[in-house]
C-alpha cells in the first residue's frame, strides 16, 4: 500500500502526516507572508527562569507562578506542587510543546544531554487509519515520547526509518576558522578538526 502522505519533488515519501499551521496566516500568500519573526518570547523568559531556579534548587513559589503563567494562556490547567524532578519533566514537556517548530528543541536537548537520546528514537507520525487509532505515546521522565511497538505499526513513518544521528561533535558547533585564526588560545571543539 502507497504511503497516505507524499512530498518532495523527487518522488520521496516524507513527513509525518502534520501540516504545520504556527504563525501561518491563511489571508496571506504564504511566499509573501507578513508574520514577523520572533526573537524571543516571554514564555521562553518565564520557563527559562523556572528551568534554572529548579536546577539551582531553588524550587518556590515563583517556579509554579512562571509554570502557570505560560500554561493560562494555553488554557491549561495549573500546576499546584511537585518535586524537583517532577518540575523538571513539567517544564521539558512546557518547552517542547510551547516552542514547537520554533528552533528551540535542539538547544534544549543539548543543554540537557538529551541529544543523543532524542536522536536515536523512531521518527513517527499521525495514525494510519483514524478509524484504528494508535494509542497515545507516554513520556519518560526526560519529557521523550515513548511508543509502543504495537503504536509504532500504526502510524506514518518518515521513510520508514530510525535517526542514528547521534555523534557527540553535534552537542557543540564548530567554531568558525576566521575567530581560531585571530586567536591562537581557542581550540577547535571535538570532532570539528
Amino acid at each position: 500500500m502507497a504511503s497516505p502522505w507524499f512530498a518532495g519533488a523527487t518522488g520521496n515519501n516524507g513527513g509525518v502526516g502534520y501540516v504545520w499551521r504556527k504563525y501561518v496566516d491563511s489571508t496571506q500568500y504564504s511566499w509573501e507572508t507578513k508574520t514577523g519573526y520572533i526573537n524571543m518570547r516571554y514564555a521562553e523568559i518565564l520557563l527559562t527562569n523556572a528551568e534554572a531556579k529548579i536546577e539551582l534548587g531553588e524550587t518556590d513559589a515563583s517556579v509554579l507562578s512562571a509554570i502557570n503563567a505560560v500554561r493560562a494562556r494555553a488554557g491549561q490547567p495549573a500546576v499546584t506542587g511537585g518535586s524537583a524532578a517532577e518540575l523538571r519533566e513539567l517544564v521539558r514537556r512546557e518547552r517542547a510543546v510551547e516552542f514547537a517548530g520554533e528552533g528551540l528543541r535542539l538547544i534544549d536537548l543539548r543543554r540537557w544531554d538529551l541529544y543523543a537520546t532524542a536522536n536515536s528514537m523512531p521518527v513517527v507520525g499521525v495514525s494510519l487509519n483514524p478509524a484504528d487509532p494508535a494509542e497515545t505515546p507516554t513520556f519518560n521522565a526526560s519529557g521523550l515520547p515513548v511508543y509502543s511497538a504495537a503504536s509504532i505499526a500504526k502510524r506514518l513513518k518518515t521513510r520508514v526509518q530510525t535517526r542514528v544521528n547521534t555523534n557527540a561533535k553535534y552537542k557543540l558547533w564548530p567554531i568558525p576558522q576566521g575567530e581560531i585564526d585571530k586567536n591562537k588560545n581557542i581550540v577547535q571543539n571535538p570532532g570539528w578538526q
